[in-house]
């Protein structure tokens, strides 16, 4: 496979070698052995991209034909959920809690700043 590196995936992985050249290197010697081996390693997470975790930092990418697509590399620690994890327990897309303002908060925030009063504690119902 030939290895290819959208300009997006180089200055994310630029950036990730400003705080940690050693990982940015681990990064691209994992997929240069990736794309040597012919071998799609990476989690399968929709659209057609995969998701290869190389700690800390994690990368997508497309295999597209012959070429290898490196679309981005992230660091993984940000991420709320790794790609191809379930979703923390309760936290579904069917079961999520809908939440709208009650109509004490919806007086509370002044609409046009989004700005919520401080109530000192003393005041607060219990």
């Amino acid at each position: 496979m030939r290895l290819v590196w959208k300009s997006r995936a180089v200055r994310q992985l630029e950036k990730a070698a400003e705080w940690s050249p050693k990982q940015a290197r681990a990064v691209v010697d994992a997929m240069e052995q990736m794309a040597q081996s012919g071998w799609s390693l990476g989690r399968p997470v929709g659209h057609g991209r995969r998701y290869m975790p190389v700690r800390p930092l994690g990368v997508f990418y497309r295999v597209i034909g012959d070429d290898l697509v490196v679309v981005s590399v992230v660091d993984a620690r940000r991420l709320r959920v790794l790609p191809g994890s379930p979703p923390p327990a309760g936290r579904s897309e069917e079961n999520r809690p809908v939440t709208r303002p009650s109509p004490r908060t919806s007086q509370l925030v002044d609409s046009r700043t989004m700005h919520v009063p401080l109530v000192p504690a003393s005041q607060t119902r219990r």
